[in-house]
């Protein structure tokens, strides 16, 4: 990972850094995307991939905040008979 550093400080050495990181970002979506394909030609799902990703990265407020939201979205299913 490149080192970020404030110390040097001229716009020129800011505008350097926040290019490669641009390029490295660039890179690692492409690298993603190509994943996320190999895993689709395999009869996998990447919607359901990325949502486990997410979840894993979570939190643990994020986590409880989340089980609330579905706790209530359930318990409304639940008065509207969608249960």
């Amino acid at each position: 990972m490149t080192t970020i550093g404030h110390n040097s400080g001229s716009l020129e050495d800011f505008i350097d850094k926040l290019e490669d990181l641009e390029l490295q970002r660039v890179g690692i979506v492409t690298d993603m995307q190509e994943l996320y394909k190999a895993a689709k030609e395999k009869g996998l799902k990447p919607k359901a991939m990325k949502a486990i990703i997410r979840e894993k990265m979570m939190t643990q407020e994020q986590k409880e905040r989340r089980s609330e939201a579905e706790r209530t979205v359930a318990e409304y299913k639940h008065q509207l008979a969608l249960l």
